[in-house]
């Protein structure tokens, strides 16, 4: 019941973020103006990199729970939190002197772009910024130990109430004439009241305690193994993410960096979609994984990579094949140049998270270690030419680089799996994208005719949204008909059914 109320409510919440972006985003852009959103997107990127400190120990604290949460001894469960509690404690430690040092570097690294005004503005929101992360880092594990005792239901209703009240609460005061040192404070302040409250829950309903600091320290090397490499693969997806926005704010301005994050606004959605299956069936995974196997692994890899695809792939498509128009009806002409960074993205982004469960599978293996070196190479590569091509052909340049890193980075992953698992690639390919491919291709080749020979100027949203209608229906009746499965079709049934 919980991992099927969960997965209904994952989706049911990134509809309603996807819903409330399209009248939020262009509110915001008119109220505060592209350049405090640009600024406000900066801090969030400065941020971001404070919030990896927390090393990847969350999946660890996740992936222990749940494989003692069973356990009838408790001084087992104990340890646990004993060594996660020092752990996490230490890393608080290292938060606040990260987050001193940051703040001391601001003006060496946006001076010359920034204006006085912007810098002084940028500082404010990077302390309230600062002190939410540090509240939730700090109460990570709660959240791990709530995913591990399967408490779905309330993980996603506290998910879903927060994003209301805080659109909400930051509509009003923008309207009321606040700008966007406003919004830093709103979203801050109710993050915390969130990360409390399920603090609370899991002391008041499970009868955890943390922190808890005992004597046994046997599990803090092996939750500190089994979390570095995951936190360095964290590391290269903010280099992926957040990096651009820092170095196009710091090169071009934070007018450049607005343009640039509406190109990749809805990318976070795709990895909503993607992941809301295949988190939620992670504990459940790591099981199988335990006690299974390889043919059961590569049957559920395979099983949860294609109801992925079939999810996600009309997004992708209808964004690929009507971003231009979208955006420019959405928030103006001048945002057609987000575009082709949508589109350099979109693609190989579409095809890493198709299947992304195969992260879970190289952590069980301890092999996680070996992809997260190679996409860091990858990466350090990555800013290099973000850099060089940021200079020789704008924001355009940024995407392009991290496009090209996200496929070799897919290649060398697969790569792994293949051999150092011994998983059957092969028949993975053929199993997903077999198919796939061609339907995607007639479904592509289809509507790239009816734009060209059908479709006048679209610049209207019932116009658009006939198009985007007609696509999406096509797409699911071939889908439905020519690619899934009897039992992917009993598996959606019941999702929309419950």
């Amino acid at each position: 019941m919980q991992k099927k109320a969960g997965v209904v409510l994952s989706y049911f919440i990134i509809f309603l973020k996807i819903f409330v972006v399209f009248f939020y985003v262009p509110f915001v852009l008119k109220t505060i103006g592209k350049d405090s959103y640009g600024l406000f997107t900066v801090v969030s990127s400065i941020i971001a990199y404070i919030s990896i400190l927390d090393f990847g120990l969350n999946d660890s604290t996740l992936r222990y729970f749940v494989k003692f949460r069973n356990s009838v001894d408790i001084n087992q469960k104990i340890s646990i939190l004993s060594a996660v509690s020092k752990i996490y404690t230490t890393i608080g430690g290292i938060v606040i002197v990260a987050l001193f040092l940051v703040y001391f570097y601001l003006d060496l690294v946006f001076i010359n772009k920034f204006t006085t005004v912007e810098l002084t503005l940028l500082k404010k929101m990077y302390i309230i910024s600062g002190v939410s992360i540090f509240f939730t880092i700090f109460l990570n594990p709660i959240g791990a130990i709530l995913s591990a005792y399967e408490k779905f239901i309330f993980l996603k209703l506290v998910e879903l109430i927060s994003f209301v009240i805080t659109t909400i609460i930051i509509v009003i005061f923008l309207n009321e004439g606040y700008g966007v040192l406003e919004m830093i404070v709103i979203t801050g302040t109710i993050n915390i009241i969130a990360q409390f409250i399920k603090y609370c829950y899991c002391r008041v309903k499970l009868k955890i305690c943390f922190p808890v600091f005992g004597k046994n320290n046997q599990y803090i090397k092996d939750l500190v193994f089994y979390g570095s490499p995951i936190f360095v693969v964290v590391l290269v997806e903010q280099i992926y993410w957040k990096l651009d926005n820092i170095l196009i704010g710091a090169i071009l301005g934070t007018t450049y960096v607005t343009y640039y994050a509406m190109g990749l606004v809805f990318q976070k959605y795709i990895l909503s979609f993607s992941t809301a299956i295949s988190r939620i069936m992670t504990p459940n995974l790591i099981s199988q994984i335990d006690s299974g196997s390889k043919i059961e692994i590569l049957n559920e890899y395979i099983k949860i990579s294609r109801l992925q695809l079939a999810v996600i792939c009309v997004i992708s498509l209808n964004l690929a094949l009507w971003g231009e128009e979208f955006l420019i009806i959405w928030l103006g002409e001048e945002y057609k140049k987000s575009y082709l960074v949508l589109l350099l993205i979109l693609i190989p982004f579409t095809i890493e998270n198709i299947g992304n469960v195969r992260n879970v599978i190289l952590q069980v293996y301890k092999l996680y270690w070996i992809r997260a070196l190679i996409i860091f190479i990858i990466s350090i590569l990555n800013i290099g030419a973000t850099y060089v091509l940021l200079n020789e052909i704008g924001i355009d340049g940024a995407a392009l680089s991290t496009s090209i890193s996200l496929i070799i980075g897919y290649i060398f992953t697969n790569i792994l799996l293949w051999k150092k698992v011994g998983l059957d690639l092969k028949l993975f390919f053929i199993k997903v994208w077999g198919k796939a491919f061609l339907l995607l291709t007639i479904i592509i080749v289809t509507i790239l005719l009816f734009k060209n020979y059908y479709v006048g100027q679209i610049s209207t949203w019932f116009s658009l949204i006939l198009c985007v209608t007609l696509t999406g229906l096509f797409y699911f009746i071939l889908i439905w008909f020519l690619y899934l499965n009897l039992e992917e079709k009993k598996i959606i049934k019941k999702i929309f059914s419950k």
